[in-house]
């Protein structure tokens, strides 16, 4: 019999976590199950059964390591801020930068948790609750004099999380990052009211310590260095945004040529964590399609690049693309070491 408290139940119980994570994000959670648990551990069932009750007790465990790993990139985020939109700000960023670097755990916990029986959707309950008395604990310590109606904390916890998991559902490759000012800015209208919430929209998403960009000169001459490479497509996409602000992310790659959507969201994110393009759309939080434009710092690069207004691609009445940005292709080097046009 297995000591539950010794160091190689708790080694074994790891393996099997990893293990159901693994199986949940190839078969959906439906797909969990003892058999592919144990195969993919590399372990007994007579061990499993001497940790978990079933595959549904072992998913419920996933999801409480899952929580606690978040849980423990963000409390001390929150914790080093003095003011409570701070805190909660703070907070926010790096639960959704956690859930940017593992996608998996991401989905499995936004996406596929309702599918995962009633011991995760009793937790799930009891997480809401939690951090919406968190919520509201932090707050009273600021302004002990307004009480908020005793459901009003729930209803904005409940409701980002449902937005996460619209957003994950419908969207291959989101950044969740960049959900944060809108997402913020449910979060305090209750609490802080519209202006405080329309602060909260239009303050820009900061970019992770390892990914800021060195800064730029004021006028940004044409010798400073760019916060990204400028690839051909990379302006492509630019000069399409510049040339028809509101589009949305299908329609931004159907103009510029790129068909993967994975690519042009990904794409179409990291140039709005470089602060090159803004997302206008309205409604973003309760789930509109994007509606990009160009930033001021992104019209200036353009005009350093050589892509005049007056050159973006525009689409003629067959669908077929006019106007080509005055940029060379990027060589690249084939396997044969010869020079070939990237598309």
């Amino acid at each position: 019999m297995l000591d539950q408290d010794s160091p190689v139940a708790a080694f074994q119980r790891a393996r099997i976590i990893a293990a159901t994570i693994a199986v949940a994000g190839e078969h959906d959670v439906a797909g969990v199950t003892v058999a592919r648990v144990i195969r993919q551990a590399h372990l007994s069932r007579r061990t499993f059964y001497e940790l978990f009750d079933n595959s549904g007790d072992c998913l419920h465990a996933a999801f409480e390591q899952i929580v606690g790993r978040a849980t423990a990139r963000a409390k001390p985020a929150f914790e080093a801020e003095g003011r409570w939109v701070d805190r909660v700000r703070a907070g926010l960023r790096m639960t959704l930068e956690f859930f940017d670097e593992e996608p998996t755990l991401a989905r499995l916990c936004f996406v596929r948790a309702p599918a995962a029986g009633e011991q995760t959707l009793a937790y799930r309950a009891r997480l809401v609750r939690s951090i919406a008395e968190t919520l509201d604990e932090s707050y009273a310590i600021e302004r002990s004099s307004r009480v908020l109606p005793e459901l009003s904390s729930q209803a904005v916890v409940g409701g980002v999380l449902e937005i996460l998991h619209a957003r994950l559902f419908a969207e291959k490759n989101i950044e969740l990052a960049l959900l944060s000012g809108q997402l913020m800015a449910i979060i305090v209208l209750p609490y802080l009211g519209p202006t405080a919430a329309r602060r909260e929209l239009a303050r820009r998403t900061p970019l992770p310590p390892g990914d800021r960009p060195a800064p730029l000169a004021p006028s940004l001459e044409a010798s400073a260095r760019p916060p990204t490479r400028l690839t051909y497509r990379t302006m492509q996409v630019l000069s399409v945004v510049l040339e028809n602000p509101g589009l949305s992310n299908r329609e931004v790659g159907d103009r510029a040529g790129i068909k993967d959507q994975g690519q042009i969201s990904k794409l179409l994110a990291r140039l709005c964590r470089l602060g090159l393009i803004e997302n206008s759309g309205a409604g973003q939080a309760l789930g509109a399609v994007n509606a990009w434009r160009l930033s001021r710092d992104g019209r200036q690069l353009l005009h350093d690049g050589g892509v005049a207004r007056r050159s973006a691609p525009r689409r003629q009445a067959d669908g077929s693309a006019s106007g080509t940005p005055h940029l060379s292709r990027e060589p690249t080097t084939s396997r044969r070491g010869q020079d070939s046009s990237t598309r």
